[in-house]
């Protein structure tokens, strides 16, 4: 409950989702929320939480062909493999043991398919031991600068099928189609994913997550699609879009007053 909201002329949120909860100590409100609180649309102003990923499109744009070739033939792989890459923190929210299941689907599915983990954490060791009895499966450990820009250049669609954070902001600017499912856990950032527009959201089965992504690698038009929907959701999802609707929202408040 947001006390004395009669007293407030203007809320800024986070993002357009019912989503609350605390970073740091910081109370986070989602916009569905606060106006359930009893606070007008026009009262409220979504700011479209982000990260300055300027550096990171700086980083992509300047992968060359070769830094990909490169990067394949390390490893062990060629250009007609189809790449899923998974990229962040190693931890129990990230669903991994699901992920490594649909990861043996897909692959018994296509032949070609290939998974490529970024990241340190908790689950470092799980990831290691998957990867060393796995064939087509590489883990690469954390990575950063132009290493993560070139593996991500690389790969074809970002698979997450746990906890999504502000990381869909570094898949958007690869412009790879991110897929998930649809667990109660996701940080207020999923709000960006559109469903058959920049990503999938999946049901949470192991089953339909497979079939999903194989289809996907199977249908190029959709495929492309997506991809063009990713590219169009990172120029929409940054900090300098972030810092204009927080700065429109200050205007709304002060003009209102």
């Amino acid at each position: 409950m947001i006390d004395n909201h009669h007293l407030l002329r203007q809320v800024i949120a986070l993002n357009a989702n019912p989503y609350t909860g605390q970073r740091g100590g910081l109370l986070i409100l989602g916009g569905q929320y606060i106006t359930a609180e009893g606070f007008g649309e026009d009262q409220v102003t979504i700011v479209e939480n982000a990260v300055d990923t300027a550096e990171f499109r700086q980083q992509l744009a300047n992968v060359k062909t070769t830094d990909i070739y490169q990067a394949l033939a390390d490893l062990g792989w060629d250009n007609q493999d189809r790449i899923g890459v998974f990229c962040g923190s190693l931890y129990t929210n990230k669903k991994l043991d699901f992920l490594f299941e649909a990861a043996q689907l897909i692959h018994q599915e296509n032949s070609k398919f290939r998974l490529l983990i970024l990241g340190g954490g908790p689950l470092e060791d799980d990831v290691r031991d998957f990867s060393l009895n796995h064939d087509w499966v590489q883990y690469v450990g954390p990575m950063f600068g132009h290493n993560k820009a070139t593996l991500l250049k690389l790969s074809d669609l970002w698979l997450n099928p746990g906890l999504i954070g502000l990381g869909i902001l570094d898949g958007f600017c690869a412009g790879l189609p991110v897929i998930t499912t649809d667990v109660t856990f996701h940080s207020p950032e999923i709000e960006y994913l559109e469903h058959d527009i920049n990503g999938l959201m999946v049901s949470t089965d192991i089953n339909s997550y497979a079939t999903a992504v194989s289809n996907l690698l199977n249908d190029d038009e959709v495929y492309q699609n997506l991809k063009q929907g990713a590219l169009a959701a990172a120029e929409r999802y940054n900090i300098e879009k972030m810092i204009s609707n927080f700065a429109e929202g200050v205007k709304q408040c002060l003009n209102a007053s």
